[in-house]
């Protein structure tokens, strides 16, 4: 879109104006386009950046779903508990932060993976 003009200073940009009364005067239409435009990009701006936050604390604890998943599998395989390739994606598709909390209570102390989902039925 290009650089925007400068506007006057005393004009608000938290709040829409209405369109001149007069919108045949050419002057303070483009005042008020110049305005407009401003205060969509600042908008635009704002929500870009609020998008992003959110998506990023949505990743954020996706990913630290998915890592606490594989350090499950991981203290199973230093214990030498065998895992199927079933029981595994079942662990790893958890997302139900309370149940991993439950696994984790569990997963030092079982002796078998399905001693460990069996806990939570």
């Amino acid at each position: 879109m290009g650089e925007l003009p400068d506007i006057k200073e005393d004009v608000d940009l938290n709040e829409l104006p209405p369109p001149p009364d007069d919108i045949s005067d050419k002057e303070a239409f483009d005042t008020w386009m110049m305005v407009v435009k401003r205060f969509v990009h600042i908008r635009g701006d704002e929500r870009e950046a609020q998008g992003r936050s959110e998506g990023y604390t949505i990743g954020k604890g996706e990913g630290e779903v998915i890592g606490e998943t594989r350090s499950l599998l991981k203290i199973l395989e230093h214990r030498n508990i065998e895992v199927s390739d079933d029981e595994a994606k079942q662990i790893l598709a958890c997302r139900d932060t309370n149940i991993l909390k439950r696994y984790w209570d569990k997963v030092f102390v079982i002796k078998s993976v399905k001693e460990l989902l069996e806990y939570l039925n």
